[in-house]
Parts: structure tokens; sequence; C-alpha cells
């Protein structure tokens, strides 16, 4: 199997150990991520029965090297399903992950974009408003508003193409955001001094740590 390699300017420098993995597929995983979740925020996203709330406390996510790490680890066999770690403070990592054929050579950044956009275009038309809906859970792990950081990886097994995100917090059956009532009320409950883009922003940087060291040495 064949995977392309594209040298491109790098907008980002993140840090992480993987070489196998761009930082342009990070930063193209990454500001997808936000940019779904900027746009649900906002009152963009069309549900179900018409346009989603807005959002009051929808984070603006961060890439995580060591998350990034427990990811490839938890992707190596292509597992269906793969196994998120709990990790102590912080509780269960969520997880979303997509598989598709592709044949001898491939765009890893191009599959993979379009995979999470199929999840979060499938999944928009299940959602009502913010609450939970049973089996919609790719989408809303992904639209899980305390959620602040994230990390991907994708392998290749035979002529599958598998893709596993991991996100800081499990959103479970939890409600997937505060909802507003107008776009005044973006980022009201963030408690954190910036919004930008219906997101709030944190001091989090890519490659940065969420958690001690210590604790990531404990799940990998």
């Amino acid at each position: 199997m064949t995977m392309r390699k594209y040298h491109v300017v790098l907008h980002s420098e993140f840090g992480c150990k993987n070489s196998l993995i761009s930082d342009e597929w990070r930063e193209k995983m990454l500001t997808l991520h936000n940019e779904n979740r900027g746009n649900l925020a906002l009152g963009k996203e069309q549900g179900k029965n018409g346009p989603m709330p807005f959002a009051k406390n929808m984070n603006k996510l961060a890439w995580d090297c060591n998350m990034e790490e427990m990811a490839d680890s938890a992707a190596q066999g292509c597992p269906n399903p793969p196994t998120a770690p709990t990790i102590s403070g912080n509780g269960k990592l969520g997880f979303i992950n997509a598989t598709t054929t592709v044949g001898a050579t491939c765009n890893s950044s191009e599959i993979a974009v379009t995979l999470v956009k199929e999840l979060w275009r499938n999944g928009i038309k299940l959602q009502e408003n913010q609450q939970y809906v049973p089996g919609n859970d790719a989408f809303a792990q992904m639209a899980y508003s305390v959620s602040m950081n994230l990390a991907c990886t994708y392998k290749m097994c035979g002529k599958t193409f598998y893709l596993l995100c991991f996100y800081q917090k499990d959103v479970g059956t939890n409600r997937l955001y505060n909802p507003g009532s107008s776009i005044a009320d973006l980022c009201a409950d963030c408690g954190l001094p910036a919004c930008v883009a219906g997101l709030c922003t944190n001091e989090f940087k890519p490659g940065k740590l969420f958690l001690p060291m210590e604790e990531y040495m404990s799940v990998l």
C-alpha cells in the first residue's frame, strides 16, 4: 500500500513524536473539528427539524501529542471497536473511529477529512437539539462542548484505512452543550476571556500536556 506524500508549508508546529503523521494532516483534522464545532455553536447547522440551538460553552479544541500516542497504540491492528483509556483525574477518553476501503495509492488527508465530514453530516441529521441521541455517538463525541483536547491517528490494515480520534472527555449520554437563545449567548458559560468564531478559547498549546506525564504513562 503506497501513501502519497505532499510537501507543504506548515502553519503550525505540533511537536508530536510520530513522524509518520505530518503536521499538515494534524492541522487538517484539528481545523475541521473546530470549524464543525464553531458552525454548530453559531447556529449554522441544520438539525432534524431546523437550525440547531446556539452554544453557550463550546470549547475550541487543541491537539494533544500524548493523546495521539495513546490513539496510535489503541489503533494497532485496527480493532473494532477500539479501547479508549481511562486516565486518573480526567476519566475515560472519548473516541470516534471510521474505516473505508482504499486503492493502491491514497491521500491520507483527503480520506480522513472525508470520513469525519461524513460522520458529522450524517449525525447532525439525527439531532433535534443539544440532547444526546441514542446511537448517534460519533456526532455526540465530536460536538461535546466540554472537551478541550483531541488527537487523531490512522492505520492501514490491508486495503482498509482506519481512522481513530481520542477526545479529552467521553460524552457518554450527556447533553452535548448548553443551549443559547441567540448569538448574544455565545461563550456565555465559558469562563474564559475570549470567544473566537463561537468557540471558547483556552491557553492550551499544541504539544503541551493537559495532564502530568506520569498519568499518561500509566495508561500507555
